[in-house]
């Protein structure tokens, strides 16, 4: 790889800074601007929302994830604002960092901004990246290829600036590897896969040589550990106690899963065609890549699906925008430096229009269904704040017609304590739904702190207790005691 003079490194830094803002205006032009519906700040939905908004700041090693799980916890001691705004924060940065490392692998550091923003309009175009700044539980992804991926542009500007890797640096990249393992294990083999070859690329020179295969070590070696450490907490997501996590790893199941992740949306469809030309492309191009770097990103999105490819049972479409977004800028950063024609970035302009037009369904899909489904638990939360004062007397409140997607769910109940109501909540819904049915497959028991599920069919109402009555909309009525009496 060729090395980068101090002074064209003060270039890059300048680009940089405007190669920021193209990312945040590719950001709210497509995700917001062309994704009718879709708002900022969003409100808790999913099981894990209501948990995750409602966690105590905890840093207990014992825990699986806890570099994730305390940066959870701690945002959710910041309030609901600040961690929806994190979270559009990260995928920032995350394609960012992406974008600066391909470049810097494909020599393509003075890209125009200009043109950046289009392939940062494609990345964005995914219809995925709409739950991104909605759904809490991605957090700990984002996490997880942030702290990688800041490590590995770290170990990118080091390597093209110095010959020898500083103990500074070693130790940072380290650190910041940690990070994100701790965080989820989804950067754990492309990240051994980039030290790799920087180790590779260093091989002629032994008296910089020997510090990278040093940072290899360690990057192995926290692998190593963590995988002690999931072994020794009991992962769940792992460990294979549930069987949406129980993993296959035969070559037709890998297979099949990863062919749905390749063709589950439009923009993952053409993601995956321009991967492919992206290897095509280099075979016949007048000035191709070097074949190393080409190499290295195909394998690090191999690395990236394969976690989830190993899930046939956990076949979730949010996932996919971690990798989607390397397989697109992959080849839209790499074809004008490949042809280095004034038609290959109009074939980038093209592309980027397509992937942004062609994702706007899905989008606009997802956003109004969590806009619809926060609807509904903002109407329950107004509800119940609406009759705080008369519910104080009493410890126990009991619910009929909670939505399957609503606080009482698979949930402890700490998040509607810190909204104020401390009772314990006796929930009934009909012992053949989908909402018992599931929460017994969820927690294999139907009492989960203060939130206790019976079948309809069995429960018995108790004399002193008020009953809510939610509505679809999540509105609802409260019928106390004395009125229930009445009737």
């Amino acid at each position: 790889m060729k090395r980068v003079g101090v002074g064209k490194l003060k270039t890059i830094g300048l680009v940089c800074w405007g190669d920021a803002l193209a990312v945040c205006l590719a950001y709210v032009a497509v995700v917001f601007l062309l994704t009718p519906g879709n708002t900022v700040l969003g409100f808790p939905v999913h099981h894990d929302d209501f948990t995750n908004l409602a966690t105590d700041i905890n840093l207990s090693l014992r825990r699986p994830r806890f570099v994730s799980y305390f940066i959870l916890s701690a945002l959710s001691y910041l309030g609901p604002p600040v961690y929806y705004g994190c979270l559009h924060f990260l995928v920032l940065i995350y394609v960012f960092l992406t974008s600066f490392f391909i470049r810097f692998l494909f020599q393509a550091q003075e890209a125009s901004s200009y043109l950046l923003a289009f392939v940062f309009g494609a990345v964005f175009g995914v219809e995925s990246v709409v739950e991104y700044g909605k759904y809490t539980g991605l957090i700990t992804n984002l996490l997880s290829a942030t702290f990688a991926m800041s490590a590995i542009c770290l170990l990118a500007t080091t390597r093209q600036r110095l010959k020898r890797l500083p103990w500074g640096a070693l130790i940072l990249a380290c650190w910041l590897f940690a990070m994100s393992f701790w965080s989820k294990e989804d950067f754990v083999i492309p990240s051994i896969l980039a030290v790799g070859y920087y180790v590779w690329e260093g091989r002629r020179t032994p008296e910089g040589g020997r510090r990278w295969m040093l940072l290899l070590c360690g990057v192995s070696f926290l692998a190593a550990l963590l995988m002690w450490h999931v072994g020794r907490v009991q992962n769940p997501f792992v460990t294979q106690v549930s069987v949406a996590y129980q993993a296959q790893f035969s070559p037709t199941s890998i297979g099949a899963t990863a062919l749905k992740y390749l063709s589950m949306s439009p923009v993952s469809v053409i993601a995956a065609v321009l991967q492919s030309f992206t290897l095509i492309g280099n075979v016949i191009a007048k000035s191709p890549l070097p074949w190393s770097g080409v190499l290295l990103i195909n394998g690090m999105i191999a690395a990236m699906m394969l976690p989830y490819s190993c899930l046939p049972n956990h076949v979730a479409p949010y996932y996919n925008f971690i990798w989607v977004a390397w397989q697109l800028m992959a080849f839209l950063v790499a074809l004008p430096r490949m042809a280095e024609r004034l038609s290959a970035k109009a074939v980038v302009v093209v592309c980027s229009v397509l992937c942004i037009l062609a994702g706007m369904p899905g989008r606009v899909r997802v956003a109004n269904w969590y806009s619809r489904a926060g609807s509904v638990n903002r109407n329950i939360l107004h509800t119940l704040k609406q009759s705080s004062s008369a519910l104080e007397p009493y410890g126990t409140i009991v619910v009929d017609g909670a939505p399957l997607l609503g606080p009482w769910y698979g949930t402890s109940g700490a998040f509607l304590e810190r909204q104020g109501f401390r009772q314990r909540w006796i929930v009934r819904v009909p012992g053949q739904s989908e909402y018992y049915r599931s929460l017994i497959r969820l927690l294999g028991r139907a009492e989960n702190g203060k939130i206790t599920t019976v079948p309809l069919e069995e429960s018995v109402t108790p004399v002193d207790a008020p009953v809510l009555q939610l509505f679809p909309d999540g509105t609802g009525v409260f019928v106390f005691p004395g009125q229930l009496a009445g009737h």
